[in-house]
């Protein structure tokens, strides 16, 4: 145990030192480690006979090693080494002569050479139970002058580079060997990142695997099973060859002669000559001009059609774009006039054009439609008031309004009015409108 100090304060009866009871206790404490520790004069004087001599130190070993505890601290009796064990630990470890010749194994190439094999066994001894493999350097640079095996596979980072004979190669480049040194050679054969023009003839008897275009010249051919082929054939596979063909069997073969066009849509040839005896004389063209020619065959021969089309009656059942000018000389029948709702101030557009407005608010805010210059002359929308909201027509920035009295609000609910845009800057409000609001 370590001496216990009293603290005896600063001054005296200052009351900051060590009350009477809790100094008492740490002198008896110092007391009571003095006394059990404690060896007497006749102790120590028979110690020295006993351990200073020869015979005293033969003759007390076992006690020493009996009373470990007593004698050495802490440390278990196992962990003692004796005198013999001393001198064949002597035995095991190099001595100067076995030093020095471990200088010549391992200092000379021959004695390197001869004990490189122990030390590849021993390594856990030579490097602390560390493998040989973990002190080899995989982030520097080597430059190897002699002979290196390797006797599994060989990774190389995409970042890496290998430098053979003083350089790194460049593309379509291989590693290659001439017996005596290794170098970056060119391809032995074609090169796949250059393009080549074979003026000869070529034959191969395995497969080819083209990545990109092949390009033919007017005066080249291809001969496929001993045949170039004759006008009008078709290179062709059976599965097993290839060859010329002269089969047009379009309809079932679409799938290999017109790629993914389905056969519904392969026209034949016997199609197509009919095809130009009706559309290139007067009795072919009348076949198209009368209803029931134009209702047999526009939906299979017309589905776009481009230029002017003269008939009684025109039945579209889905939507109709028209580009040009469209001259009716009956009646024109259409479908049901698209609604835009809304409920707050809007900006009327060009896809507002024949549309019907309809303003639902009933708020004691007015609604303000606005007109903008830009909308197209003939531009017309209807707007219907069914709130309690006046709905009022307004001027966007250049363009001005008119109506007959001067007024642009809608008279009252369900109240109806049109726009109509006479030109980019000036529109026209006809209909069921009341005061003015403007």
């Amino acid at each position: 145990m370590s001496q216990q100090t009293l603290n005896v304060g600063t001054n005296p009866n200052d009351g900051t030192g060590d009350p009477v009871r809790n100094a008492m206790i740490k002198v008896q404490n110092n007391f009571s480690d003095l006394y059990t520790n404690y060896v007497s004069n006749a102790q120590l004087a028979s110690n020295l006979v006993n351990y200073q001599t020869t015979a005293g130190l033969a003759a007390n070993v076992l006690v020493l090693t009996a009373n470990s505890s007593n004698y050495i601290g802490n440390l278990a009796p196992s962990s003692l080494v004796t005198g013999t064990s001393l001198v064949a630990n002597l035995a095991n470890y190099p001595n100067t002569t076995q030093l020095s010749s471990n200088l010549a194994n391992y200092q000379t190439t021959a004695g390197l050479a001869a004990n490189v094999a122990p030390f590849t066994v021993n390594n856990a001894l030579y490097l602390n139970g560390i493998p040989a493999n973990s002190y080899v350097n995989t982030t520097g640079n080597y430059v190897i002058g002699g002979t290196l095996t390797f006797s599994s596979n060989l990774t190389i980072a995409n970042t890496v580079a290998v430098y053979a004979n003083g350089s790194l190669g460049m593309g379509g480049q291989v590693l290659t060997s001439n017996g005596s040194s290794v170098y970056w050679s060119t391809l032995p054969g074609p090169n796949l990142y250059v393009t080549y023009v074979w003026s000869n003839s070529h034959t191969f008897t395995n497969t080819v695997t083209i990545n990109g275009n092949v390009t033919i010249g007017t005066s080249a051919m291809i001969v496929a099973n001993g045949a170039g082929g004759t006008n009008s054939q078709i290179l062709t596979s059976n599965g097993t060859t290839i060859y010329w063909s002269s089969t047009f069997a379009g309809t079932a073969n679409n799938t290999n002669f017109v790629g993914t066009v389905s056969a519904a849509n392969v026209v034949s040839n016997a199609q197509l000559f009919s095809n130009l005896i009706l559309y290139q004389t007067i009795s072919g063209m009348s076949s198209y001009q009368t209803t029931a020619g134009l209702s047999a065959n526009i939906a299979s021969y017309l589905p776009t059609y481009t230029g002017v089309l003269n008939a009684s009656s025109i039945a579209v059942s889905g939507n109709a774009t028209i580009s040009g000018n469209t001259t009716v000389g009956g009646s024109v029948t259409t479908g049901y006039i698209q609604i835009n709702n809304q409920t707050a101030n809007y900006t009327l557009s060009t896809s507002d054009s024949g549309k019907v407005i309809t303003v639902t608010n009933n708020t004691s805010s007015a609604v303000i439609l606005t007109a903008n210059y830009g909308l197209p002359a003939g531009f017309r929308v209807m707007v219907t008031k069914l709130g309690s909201s006046n709905v009022q027509f307004a001027n966007g920035s250049g363009i001005s309004l008119g109506s007959r009295s001067n007024f642009y609000v809608l008279a009252n609910t369900y109240a109806s009015a049109s726009l109509l845009m006479v030109n980019t800057s000036f529109a026209v409000i006809d209909g069921a409108i009341g005061w003015r609001l403007l």
